[in-house]
């Protein structure tokens, strides 16, 4: 890639002069795989004026995911047509805003660039669990509770297991806990965190959680007898999903 550049270098003033496309969209390419983004965007930038075609215009719109500049990038795609060759893109572009805002704790930035993904394709598991958090990271225990319990009806995970037995917590719903979990089956993760027989059966038949806890891993126990302590859902720390990552349940954790 880097003999394409250096090869055609020597033309450039020509190829501007002559508006070729095909030779601006192959720097353009030469420089991508040289990860030279400045490069790149200069010849797809040509291109694009050039033809008008959406394509160019999209890869435009690659150059800026690279680059780490999201929301340049949905703006970029802004400039094509809403259609099905685009959608996947449109949804890379809104999923990776969202996961930084996540990470700078926006977390009503988080909710509202993982809605416009969800208007692109469906959510899959891991994303409903991140949209899950930022709810709950709002104090909007309902709204993260029915997105958690659909991420755990996807795909059982552990942190979309602790979600919902935290947002539960928070509303003194946690008898709910059992009837998801005896749905869902045995060995998941979320029967694991309510497998205690002593606080299932102190719960059941009762909506007052008074007579249980929720450790800080998502645990149900028997409440000590000893002056209620502050509820674990209260202490529970910043999850978030490493950026390098695929998106998929099991890789949010505390800090």
């Amino acid at each position: 890639y880097a003999q394409v550049i250096e090869h055609l270098q020597p033309f450039g003033h020509d190829l501007l002069q002559q508006q070729d496309t095909g030779a601006a969209r192959l720097q353009g390419w030469a420089a991508w795989h040289g990860r030279d983004w400045a490069l790149a965007y200069t010849w797809f930038s040509h291109a694009a004026k050039w033809s008008g075609e959406a394509e160019d215009v999209a890869n435009l719109a690659r150059v800026e995911l690279q680059r780490e500049n999201y929301s340049a990038a949905i703006k970029t795609l802004e400039r094509i047509p809403d259609d099905e060759p685009w959608r996947e893109l449109r949804a890379q572009a809104h999923q990776a805003y969202a996961m930084q805002a996540f990470k700078t704790s926006d977390y009503a930035r988080a909710i509202a660039e993982m809605q416009a993904v969800q208007q692109q394709r469906p959510l899959d598991a891991g994303e409903l669990e991140m949209l899950g958090w930022s709810h709950f990271h709002l104090q909007q225990y309902p709204q993260a509770t029915a997105l958690f319990e659909q991420s755990l009806r996807q795909k059982p995970a552990q942190g979309a297991a602790e979600g919902l037995v935290f947002s539960l917590s928070a509303q003194n719903r946690l008898h709910e806990v059992y009837r998801i979990s005896d749905e869902l089956g045995a060995n998941t993760p979320l029967a694991r965190l309510a497998a205690d027989p002593v606080a299932r059966e102190r719960l059941h038949g009762s909506v007052s959680s008074s007579r249980v806890m929720v450790d800080a891993k998502g645990y149900i126990l028997p409440a000590p007898y000893l002056p209620e302590a502050q509820p674990a859902y209260a202490r529970a720390g910043l999850f978030f999903r490493d950026s390098h990552t695929p998106f998929d349940q099991g890789n949010f954790r505390t800090q």
